[in-house]
């Protein structure tokens, strides 16, 4: 028995341990219905949701928001097929639609820089759509 104990001494946790992890199961029910799960797995599943927020400069991140909404706004007075056109280029750069990018950004603006990990991979397919027009715009002035 002792042997047992030694090779899963990495998947031991206390009691006090034990009972958090099973106050957080009950807490997140609903993403846990109907899983077989043990303490350990809830808290390490809490531990990395945790660690999916960062913070960014919330100035910086207002000026990004601020160029966004008025390219998309742009974009909604220009006639049917300009737009059409221009939002179809957006979400195959981008991977989201406008709409949906501009309901992220948003939220983004609510939360006063706290991003998920989803926010930096849309700040950053905004960034390369933007170098991929700004590159469009070089060509064409040539």
């Amino acid at each position: 028995m002792d042997e047992f104990y030694e090779m899963n001494q990495a998947h031991i946790i206390g009691v006090e341990d034990a009972a958090f992890g099973f106050a957080l199961s009950v807490l997140y029910a609903e993403q846990y219905n109907g899983q077989e799960i043990g303490s350990i797995q809830v808290i390490n599943g809490t531990e990395q949701e945790r660690h999916a927020y960062e913070n960014c400069d919330f100035e910086t991140l207002k000026r990004v928001m601020k160029t966004y909404a008025e390219q998309y706004f742009g974009w909604k007075d220009r006639n049917i097929f300009e737009r059409q056109w221009v939002l179809r280029d957006f979400r195959k750069t981008v991977g989201s639609s406008a709409d949906e990018a501009y309901t992220r950004i948003k939220a983004m603006e609510a939360g006063k820089g706290v991003l998920s990990t989803g926010d930096y991979a849309l700040l950053k397919a905004l960034s390369g759509y933007w170098q991929h027009q700004y590159k469009l715009l070089k060509a064409l002035k040539k």
